[in-house]
């Protein structure tokens, strides 16, 4: 995500399809596209309406040559809102290896985002099954249907065994019980108040 500054902490893929290249990404949540991309600079699409995505092929601020150009993917969450940068890519084809580094501190620093926190996130389909309209998130420890801009909180969890339940009702994860002792102890495990890892 771009936040102060420009940091390369997300994976997209670029395919082809007859001589035409798309962004297809599957894994930034409920900010995300909800479609392949055409790779286009100006691309201009509506992820979940209100809201809409946006492709740029432009420098950053933070480049010390200006010359140099990045893919920034953009959301407008509605009509009168600004446009935010959500993440940059380059089209230079990456190896297991980069991601293994990349991934490093987003798995291991504590106050990386995925460290403290335990996301999911489902798509909603229209009743024809064919346009996206909404999210269900689990987050932490409530779970949120949002439908177009209308957000409403579903589920809160106390405990472990209540955020378990719901991403097997949810979302159809079902937990080992190894993955399920996993999580004992680190910082995104759902305690009763008062205690503490």
């Amino acid at each position: 995500m771009l936040t102060d500054t420009y940091t390369r902490d997300h994976m997209t893929n670029l395919v082809k399809i007859n001589n035409q290249r798309y962004v297809v990404d599957v894994g930034f949540g409920s900010n995300g596209p909800t479609k392949p991309i055409p790779l286009e600079h100006g691309y201009n699409f509506t992820t979940i309406a209100p809201a809409r995505g946006k492709l740029m092929y432009r420098s950053l601020i933070e480049h010390s040559d200006p010359d140099q150009r990045v893919w920034v993917y953009s959301v407008q969450e509605h009509a009168d809102a600004l446009w935010r940068d959500m993440y940059c890519f380059v089209e230079i084809e990456f190896f297991p290896g980069d991601f293994e580094v990349m991934n490093l501190k987003t798995m291991t620093t504590p106050q990386s985002f995925f460290v403290q926190n335990v996301m999911c996130i489902k798509t909603i389909l229209n009743e024809e099954k064919t346009e996206p309209v909404g999210w269900v998130i689990l987050h932490r420890d409530y779970l949120k249907r949002r439908v177009g801009d209308k957000s409403e909180i579903v589920e809160t969890f106390k405990t472990e065994d209540d955020r378990i339940g719901a991403l097997e009702k949810y979302f159809g994860i079902v937990l080992s019980e190894g993955a399920k002792r996993a999580i004992k102890g680190l910082a995104s495990e759902l305690r009763p108040k008062g205690e503490h890892a």
